[in-house]
């Protein structure tokens, strides 16, 4: 600044400035001059959507090698891509397939992302009806011959290939639940074998609950999913007993009729037995007792018990559910509820005072003392049973059936115990 103190006269003061901006640019090169060259980082303007972080440090810029993993900023969606497994399938029948890590599960081909270098697994399960015979390269055995070790790097392909078995059968038993069956695709053919389930009783006592119908029949050409109903007795062991459950398979709740449906027995009383489930579509009455209100007809549930004789003793039982409608509730005091069709649920009707509840698949609720039984669950509900008329009480009526296969077998009430469904192809 000492050359500034020399200086004199007003009009050397655009000297000065000049001077001053002089010193001011050496200084800037000095301070700066390590930050310049290789290892200078490009700072994109805060606004510049356009600029992408292109160096990170001395060797990048040198060589050209690619961004390391912590190089890319938000703007690089690129910087670090994910390879992919792609599952294919092959073969004459149907299955699915699940990878790990994520859990995900295809039943046709797809692709699934993953983090470069991650050991997936993909294990094969074939539907029924088929066999998992194998997969392509570049699969390495797993823990077994259906699971496929790969390493995700780049676009990986693997095909699994499932053929058809020569044949097979699959058994339903009451579940409480609607179950599916998946018809095998290299199915021509099922035969369906189905039993209803048994009115409830008291072993204690000589009456007998209704046995549940033997319906069985041939189905060709059906493709897809089924639905199926097992029917079950009343869990008791205990007058009076609720209707059993009739045993349906069906395509879909709202079509104008099932495949079959085995009807399911009426539930019997301390002095009355339950009528048996029907071979036909007509239900059956009580064999013994006050009788029971009238079964359904053209797919609908039976009416409940009615009042036929002492009004102190006013238990009636409800009736068992028919395909399409419900069964009526008891139409006295103490009431048994009606079952519930298929296409709204099919559980049993709900237990009067001293009652017990229906079996699964549309059985009636029972109520009453010495009882007035369910009707039994079925195409056509069995009515529930009467009250006490004064020297006996109303046992329920049988359920009817339907078959709409051909070769058909079909047996009135023999069967004991729950209902079953066997599906053979």
């Amino acid at each position: 600044m000492e050359a500034r103190a020399k200086v004199a006269g007003s009009g050397n003061l655009l000297t000065i400035m000049r001077f001053e901006l002089s010193i001011f640019a050496l200084l800037a090169v000095g301070l700066f001059s390590g930050c310049v060259g290789d290892s200078a980082p490009v700072i994109p303007d805060a606004g510049d959507a356009s600029v992408d972080a292109t160096v990170s440090d001395a060797s990048d810029a040198a060589d050209g090698d690619a961004l390391d993993a912590g190089d890319a900023t938000a703007g690089d969606a690129d910087a670090v891509a994910n390879a992919t497994v792609k599952v294919t399938f092959a073969g004459t029948s149907t299955g699915s397939v699940t990878l790990n890590p994520g859990n995900v599960t295809c039943t046709t081909t797809c692709t699934v992302p993953f983090p470069p270098d991650t050991a997936v697994s993909i294990v094969a399960t074939a539907d029924v009806g088929g066999t998992f015979t194998g997969w392509s390269s570049p699969c390495t055995a797993g823990d077994a011959a259906n699971d496929c070790q790969v390493t995700a790097v780049g676009a990986v392909e693997v095909t699994a290939t499932f053929t058809c078995s020569a044949g097979g059968s699959q058994t339903f038993t009451p579940s409480g639940a609607i179950d599916t069956f998946k018809i095998p695709v290299c199915a021509t053919s099922l035969i369906i074998d189905a039993y209803g389930a048994q009115g409830g009783f008291d072993p204690q006592y000589s009456t007998t609950a209704g046995g549940g119908a033997h319906i069985k029949g041939t189905f060709a050409a059906l493709s897809g999913t089924l639905h199926v109903i097992v029917g079950k007795k009343d869990p008791t062991s205990a007058y009076p007993g609720g209707g059993g459950g009739a045993s349906f398979v069906y395509v879909n709740a709202t079509d104008a009729l099932p495949l079959i449906a085995a009807a399911g027995g009426g539930g019997a009383t301390c002095n009355a037995s339950g009528g048996p489930g029907s071979a036909t579509t007509s239900p059956t009455n009580s064999t013994t007792g006050d009788g029971n209100g009238a079964g359904g007809s053209n797919g609908n549930g039976g009416t409940g018990g009615g009042l036929t004789g002492n009004a102190s003793d006013p238990g009636t039982g409800g009736g068992g559910a028919g395909w399409l409608t419900n069964g009526g509730d008891g139409t006295v005091v103490s009431k048994g509820g009606g079952g519930q069709a298929p296409r709204n649920g099919g559980t049993g009707g709900t237990a009067g005072a001293f009652g017990h509840v229906g079996g699964f698949g549309g059985g009636g609720g029972s109520a009453g003392s010495c009882g007035a039984g369910g009707g039994g669950g079925g195409f056509n509900g069995g009515g529930g049973g009467n009250n006490w008329n004064g020297s006996a009480t109303g046992a329920g009526g049988g359920g009817g059936s339907y078959n709409g296969g051909t070769n058909q077998t079909n047996t009135a009430g023999g069967h004991a115990g729950d209902g079953s469904v066997t599906i053979s192809w």
